[in-house]
């Protein structure tokens, strides 16, 4: 069997834990036009010990996927396992393959070739809740997110989110979200890990550590918090470039170096016209970033949130939000 995968992530994002773990498994790649072509051996190992060189999730996925159908065992060791990595197990159980190690970085499976069909229900994302508690916290709302409520899932960020004096309550399947009063952090007895006397800091680590993707949102939310927070982002090399924009927008965030900002707030969001970052989660920085004053801005390069958030002007607008495409007004 012969995969294709297009390699154009220009060393950020590379694909470099995907070959390492699938080389180990025996599969044959090479590079062709731009195109990392994977090729599987026509007979596997009866087991394979795998130690991946970080816990990447996507290449930990890959990988799980692939053990489950190989009627090889697998141990796979430094995995990533977050909620939705252990979701993929459950259901790789659930078609016939034998799983032992869920919830840890430490994974056995027992392929098998004979997989058979199955249901799944995916539970929430972290990375959209978390924007979802930073856009009601900014704009100083108030919004029922549905079926959020799951402890192993949300607890960890909640506990961030509570010592910026964010209001979360929690009611059956759902959580509600709102400001608590001024946003601010209280330095002296929440507990906060402080970088230095009255500077907290926030710094991503794989899970349960606070996921790296909901880093940008937490740069809106310290740009409208009272005093100065320490944000890193040891995890990509290039993964602060977005506040660029968002000081262009008004924020007032120091670069220290490429992993290391600090944000103080609160500040006044101003508008304008901005080129957004060709990243996901930068993009959704800068437009929660949009929502926050009476202002308006004008964002180019906004529709890279579809390729994750099909809906997401449609959600916002029902939450409040006024968007207006700029190609529907000229």
């Amino acid at each position: 069997m012969e995969v294709e995968i297009r390699n154009d992530s220009g060393g950020v994002r590379s694909i470099a834990a995907h070959l390492d773990s699938f080389k180990k498994a025996g599969v044959e790649f090479k590079y062709v036009d731009g195109f990392v072509k994977f090729t599987a051996p026509k007979k596997t190992d009866k087991s394979c010990d795998i130690w991946q060189l970080g816990a990447s999730v996507t290449a930990t996925k890959n990988l799980f996927m692939y053990a489950a159908g190989s009627g090889s065992d697998f141990v796979i060791t430094d995995a990533a396992c977050e909620p939705h990595v252990n979701k993929l197990l459950r259901m790789l159980q659930t078609m016939g393959a034998e799983v032992e190690g869920i919830g840890s970085n430490k994974v056995t499976i027992y392929g098998n070739k004979k997989l058979k069909g199955a249901t799944f229900e995916p539970g929430p994302d972290f990375v959209d809740v978390a924007g979802l508690m930073v856009a009601a916290a900014v704009t100083d709302g108030k919004i029922r997110i549905k079926g959020a409520n799951v402890p192993e899932v949300v607890n960890g960020m909640i506990n961030w989110f509570e010592l910026f004096n964010v209001k979360i309550e929690k009611e059956g399947k759902d959580l509600i979200v709102s400001r608590n009063g001024e946003l601010t952090i209280d330095t002296v007895n929440s507990g906060v890990p402080l970088a230095a006397p009255g500077l907290p800091k926030l710094s991503p680590g794989p899970w349960p550590g606070f996921p790296v993707d909901a880093i940008p949102v937490m740069a809106v939310l310290a740009s409208k918090t009272k005093g100065r927070l320490l944000l890193k982002n040891w995890m990509y090399e290039s993964g602060l470039e977005f506040v660029r924009e968002l000081n262009a927008m008004g924020a007032d965030i120091f670069v220290s170096d490429p992993e290391r900002v600090i944000v103080t707030g609160p500040v006044n969001f101003k508008g304008g016209v901005i080129v957004t970052p060709n990243v996901i989660q930068a993009c959704k920085a800068i437009f929660i970033a949009a929502l926050c004053d009476p202002v308006v801005t004008e964002i180019h390069g906004v529709d890279i949130l579809r390729r994750r958030y099909p809906n997401v002007f449609e959600t916002y607008t029902s939450l409040g939000a006024i968007i207006e495409r700029v190609d529907d007004l000229r």
